[in-house]
């Protein structure tokens, strides 16, 4: 595994941030897939683990697109 660390886009940031996600280890779990010192990393904009943002990103990307825009909350 590599040690490379990488920045969410603020836009993903900002969409988590929106979210009404219990901001526990079992809320961000259940939604996110992260733990939540990971939530804590993504929140003060310092990067996590690549792989974890690859993963995010793609989950954020595919919940995004399942959401007509004026469905969002």
């Amino acid at each position: 595994m590599s040690g490379s660390l990488r920045l969410l886009p603020e836009e993903i940031v900002s969409e988590m941030r929106r979210l009404s996600v219990p901001k526990t280890d079992e809320g961000l779990q259940q939604v996110f897939g992260i733990s939540y010192n990971t939530w804590r990393r993504i929140d003060r904009c310092q990067p996590i683990r690549s792989s974890v943002a690859e993963r995010l990103i793609r989950r954020m990307d595919t919940a995004l697109s399942c959401t007509a825009p004026g469905d969002r909350r």
